[in-house]
């Protein structure tokens, strides 16, 4: 789960609700040198709203580029390069990190800028996130498998899902069970299943969600589900229908005491 949501109104994270949003303006609330990387030419700027989806819940942030808008003149217009964007959530701020294309043109407060984030790095990102909601509703919901979603990883070529139990028989069946997986995946998205996002209040989570965790920070939540499945708290972005992911595979299970691990990739 993002906690972004929390670092933010739900109304200001503007790729909760418009993931193919790629360009958006908005004002800008500070711009100062970043004090974590002392020394450094990175500076950080904090928006009225953002695109700009934070790293967590296993996503990797996105970058691209916040440029000034006042200025009839192109070349004094001020232009930041998105690296890092980070929620702090003592702070309830999402900041964008990075550096200046030019150090002598500089953001200020209230000021207009445009943002603009890199579309392949988003639109890979949401499939990979999505592939990994779809793996774990089949296995969870869809094959009945005696094991549950709790942790994922949505970072290229080294994404999974980590679920509490373990599959009886996985060492003497594995491809069989493998294949199983894979079968009812290649259905799921030749069939372009719906993912619906909802925002939902803490106490109605336990009707919509297969599982909730003991603890939730925030009221209320975005609740991601597939289909007919039941869903699970996300702050991530997503694909709009399962047959965006494309082809997603499984590349191997382990399972180590209590837990088991699905690694998969997607190719196109």
């Amino acid at each position: 789960m993002n906690e972004s949501i929390k670092a933010k109104k739900l109304n200001e994270v503007k790729y909760l609700f418009e993931p193919k949003l790629f360009t958006f303006e908005t004002k800008v609330v500070s711009f100062k040198k970043d004090e974590i990387k002392k020394g450094t030419q990175f500076y950080r700027i904090e928006l009225e709203d953002t695109i700009f989806h934070a790293k967590g819940g296993g996503q990797p942030n996105d970058i691209g580029k916040i440029t000034s808008l006042e200025e009839s003149d192109p070349n004094l217009q001020a232009e930041f390069i998105v690296q890092e964007v980070i929620a702090d959530l003592q702070q309830n701020s999402i900041y964008h990190l990075g550096t200046l294309k030019n150090e002598q043109l500089i953001f200020k407060e209230n000021q207009k800028v445009n943002l603009q984030i890199d579309k392949d790095r988003r639109e890979l990102n949401s499939r990979l996130h999505s592939a990994g909601h779809l793996l774990s509703s089949i296995v969870t919901e869809g094959l009945k498998l005696p094991i549950v979603g709790f942790k994922g990883n949505h970072y290229p070529k080294q994404c999974f899902v980590e679920f509490e139990g373990v599959i009886e028989n996985l060492q003497t069946q594995r491809d069989q069970i493998i294949s199983k997986i894979q079968n009812a995946i290649d259905e799921a998205i030749a069939n372009k299943l719906v993912l619906h996002r909802q925002i939902v209040s803490k106490d109605k989570l336990p009707e919509v969600c297969y599982s909730v965790p003991q603890t939730v920070f925030f009221d209320p939540v975005q609740v991601v589900s597939i289909g007919d499945f039941k869903g699970n708290i996300c702050g991530g972005t997503h694909v709009e229908h399962i047959g965006e992911i494309g082809k997603l595979v499984i590349k191997k299970i382990n399972q180590k005491k209590s837990v088991t691990r699905i690694s998969y990739d997607i190719v196109d």
